[in-house]
C-alpha cells in the first residue's frame, strides 16, 4: 500500500475496533445501541427528550484545548483498563483465549498512544422526564 503511512496499515486500533464490534453482537450487546436510546426513551413515554453526542477523543491529539484534556483522560482509561473493557467480550463473542486477547491489547494500547492517529468515538447522552400524568 505504497503511499500510505505504516500506522495506518498495520492499525491494530482500528481492528480492535470491528472486533470489538462483532463480538460485542455475538455476545447481545451491541455497541450501536446507543444510537437507538432517543427512540427508545420516547417509545417509554419519557416527554423532552434530549439527545447530545459528544466527540471523544482515544488520546490527546485534538488541537482544542478541552478534547485535548478529554483525550488525555480517556488515553489514560483505555490504556489502563483495555483487559477489564475487553477480554470477556473476546473470549464468550470470538473465542478468543486470554493470552491471545493479552497479545493482541498490546498492540491496540500502543496504537491508542499514537498522536498521530486521530481517533474518536460518538458518545451519547440521553436524557428525558417522566410525564407528569405518569401513576407512581
Amino acid at each position: 500500500m505504497a503511499g500510505v503511512p505504516e500506522y495506518q496499515r498495520n492499525n491494530s486500533l482500528r481492528r480492535y475496533d470491528r472486533l470489538l464490534r462483532a463480538a460485542a453482537t455475538a455476545f447481545g450487546t451491541p455497541l450501536e445501541d446507543p444510537i437507538h436510546y432517543k427512540k427508545w426513551f420516547e417509545e417509554a413515554g419519557f416527554e423532552g427528550v434530549t439527545e447530545t453526542i459528544f466527540k471523544m477523543p482515544t488520546c490527546p491529539w485534538a488541537k482544542d484545548p478541552r478534547l485535548r484534556l478529554v483525550g488525555a483522560f480517556e488515553q489514560e482509561n483505555l490504556t489502563s483498563n483495555l483487559e477489564g473493557i475487553s477480554t470477556r467480550v473476546f473470549q464468550k463473542g470470538l473465542g478468543w483465549s486470554v493470552e491471545e486477547s493479552t497479545v493482541f491489547f498490546a498492540g491496540v494500547r500502543k496504537d491508542i498512544k499514537n498522536r498521530k492517529q486521530h481517533a474518536y468515538y460518538p458518545y451519547v447522552v440521553v436524557y428525558g422526564q417522566k410525564p407528569l400524568s405518569a401513576k407512581e
